[in-house]
């Protein structure tokens, strides 16, 4: 499911600015993107999805049809019986090497998808797949020295990513891979004079990404027992971050970042703005077809404008998830929805600067512990379970992952 989902040395430009035009100058080679970058943590964290989603900046303490309609917001603690509080799924893996870590994406079972660095020193993060116990597992990378997230991992354990293998002369390689459940990785296949490759979510047997053409434009791709697929597309980029146990993808297409969906059959769909917005993203989707995500104003500047989180039901039709009545909120994101039509999501008050983590349950949004004081963010969900992090006082990003009990009744 979200937001999920993390490029390091070969983002493309449209990811690290937002609302960015094609670019005028000469197309970069490979190398130039990637040998003498001298990039901070937080620019090698950033997603493999528009900017404010599943960002480091905003998640690690920086500055049924008709499903939403007709409803009136309320903030409330989460009561028992509801959400639960975090399970800390740590940062380390041993007591030198790894400082902070991240979860992407979950599977049924509370199998966790993301990856862990060490807080200082060289960045070399590794993909980690944590068990449902909380165990870790170390996924393995092309080069001890590269750098590899995990994004997505399905039902039977099978977990995709990306993995920046190190080229001679310093340079690195952007693969998209999966990795068996016994641990052991494969490449997926690559089109032809592609400089970079992202599998951002799987299905079954499907998995959706994007990859980055020599002239970096972005195309979204789907990969399958065939091979991989260039899914259409209305502008030079364009991203799958999702798909379900149908088929459908969904996403962002442009110019302009607009939410998108493909049909089993590949076909693309554009999703309905609500009045006034003038961009948007799709970034996750449950088995009966209903969708999450956000949009908002594109004010036309390099920092992403206010917006807020939005559901698309079966139909096409578009609802926004109220803002907190009680705050000044600029920018909330929807970022998983499960079978039961249960949504996750994250915020933050512009006054404050306060980020807080949600469900939305019944037209109640209901805030999910610990305190905003520890920054939660969800990034993606099951039926019983959230998966994302917090900031403990004093500490780097944890992963944790929460239990979700529904009231009787909800989702049947």
């Amino acid at each position: 499911m979200f937001p999920h989902r993390l490029v390091f040395l070969v983002l493309p430009a449209f990811l690290a600015c937002d609302h960015a035009a094609a670019p005028t100058a000469p197309a970069e080679t490979a190398a130039s993107l990637t040998q003498g970058k001298a990039l901070t943590r937080e620019q090698m964290v950033r997603p493999t999805l528009a900017p404010g989603f599943r960002s480091f900046a905003n998640q690690s303490g920086g500055p049924t049809a008709g499903l939403l309609t007709k409803v009136v917001p309320s903030l409330a603690k989460a009561g028992p019986g509801i959400v639960s509080e975090p399970t800390d799924l740590g940062t380390r893996l041993d007591q030198t090497s790894h400082g902070f870590s991240f979860a992407y994406g979950m599977n049924e079972s509370g199998q966790v998808a993301g990856f862990a660095a060490a807080a200082s020193g060289s960045f070399t993060p590794d993909a980690i797949r944590w068990e449902a116990d909380g165990t870790p597992v170390v996924l393995p990378k092309g080069s001890p020295d590269g750098q590899a997230s995990a994004m997505d991992v399905s039902d039977a354990g099978v977990v995709v990513g990306v993995d920046n293998e190190i080229e001679l002369g310093g340079g690195f390689v952007q693969h998209a891979v999966r990795w068996n459940p016994d641990g052991s990785v494969a490449q997926l296949p690559e089109v032809s004079g592609a400089i970079a490759h992202s599998a951002e979510a799987i299905a079954g047997n499907l998995i959706v990404g994007w990859v980055q053409l020599g002239n970096l434009e972005t195309r979204a791709v789907r990969w399958d027992e065939q091979g991989i697929h260039l899914l259409p597309s209305v502008g030079p980029f364009t991203a799958a971050l999702e798909v379900n146990e149908a088929g459908t993808a969904v996403g962002y297409t442009g110019p302009g970042e607009i939410p998108a969906l493909w049909t089993p059959a590949g076909e693309l769909r554009l999703l309905e703005l609500p009045k006034g917005d003038n961009f948007g993203f799709a970034t996750g989707i449950n088995s009966l077809g209903q969708v999450v995500g956000s949009t908002g104003i594109n004010t036309g500047g390099p920092e992403i404008g206010p917006h807020h989180a939005v559901t698309w039901s079966p139909d096409g039709r578009v609802h926004v998830i109220p803002r907190s009545e009680n705050t000044t909120e600029d920018f909330s994101d929807g970022t998983a929805i499960n079978d039961a039509g249960v949504i996750a999501g994250s915020a933050v008050d512009r006054t404050t600067g306060i980020k807080t983590a949600f469900i939305w349950l019944h037209g109640r949004r209901i805030e999910v512990p610990p305190g905003a004081s520890e920054g939660p963010f969800i990034n993606d969900m099951s039926e019983t379970q959230l998966a994302g992090g917090f900031l403990p006082p004093g500490s780097s990003n944890h992963t944790a992952r929460w239990t979700l009990t529904l009231p009787r009744g909800v989702g049947k």
